[in-house]
């Protein structure tokens, strides 16, 4: 299924995801578009959290160390949605209408968790090589609503860690 309009990828970067149900490789649901945008994608630059903690020896002073291990990595990035442009590149019928066209399209290709527990996602940013084939999980958060705009908190955990 083609969007219809242009994947923009800018001095920013994009991170773009897989539909809902589609097969790997199929990438189809850019992060920033003509009427949606992740306004910072520097979080993706993190690091995953750690987890381990260093073992108490029990008669001894200190603690003996322990290596740690990576965890999974959860990034959270604003967004940003209009409805002067709905999902196809068009003129909607008015800004309220392609809102709310824009906003079902991102849960039911992006947010909806009953249609599986991962999706494939590639990263583009700016002078680096695309990261493309990571396993990932988004939650949408909606923070506020206004005639013809929203603002989302997209949460994208890494389960593997990190965006490499």
């Amino acid at each position: 299924m083609t969007t219809g309009f242009p994947t923009v990828t800018t001095a920013v970067g994009n991170l773009i995801v897989n539909p809902s149900g589609a097969s790997a490789g199929l990438y189809e649901t850019p992060m920033r578009c003509g009427a949606w945008w992740i306004t910072d994608l520097s979080p993706v630059w993190g690091f995953p959290s750690l987890r381990g903690e260093n073992m108490i020896i029990p008669g001894a002073p200190g603690r003996r160390a322990v290596q740690r291990r990576m965890d999974e990595g959860t990034y959270v990035m604003p967004m940003q949605v209009i409805g002067d442009v709905n999902v196809t590149g068009g003129t909607p019928s008015s800004v309220a209408a392609g809102l709310r066209q824009n906003l079902e399209y991102l849960w039911s290709n992006v947010g909806d968790p009953s249609t599986g527990v991962t999706r494939l996602a590639k990263l583009i940013l700016p002078d680096l090589p695309v990261i493309d084939g990571v396993e990932v999980q988004i939650r949408l958060s909606l923070v506020f609503r206004k005639v013809g705009r929203a603002g989302l908190l997209v949460e994208v955990t890494v389960p593997d860690g990190r965006f490499v």
